[in-house]
């Protein structure tokens, strides 16, 4: 698969595994479900859809702060 990813162009660092944790992080980030995602994804179980996903540094540290204005 790797060779797919050099044949388009994108040189090192792309696997099957980038394009699934890009592919399962976008869903979210257009505010489809985890159940959404692991389906797409193929998994059985919903735990198997984790290492797949990725939140930007500056959604988590939004969210982060969001609860602590919630518990002020």
């Amino acid at each position: 698969m790797t060779g797919l990813y050099r044949a388009a162009g994108l040189g090192n660092g792309y696997s099957s595994h980038s394009g699934r944790r890009t592919f399962a992080s976008r869903l979210l980030a257009q505010g489809h479900s985890l159940e959404t995602v692991q389906l797409l994804l193929g998994h059985a179980e919903l735990d198997q859809v984790a290492p797949y996903l990725e939140v930007p540094k500056k959604e988590y540290r939004e969210a982060i702060a969001e609860l602590g204005a919630g518990w002020v």
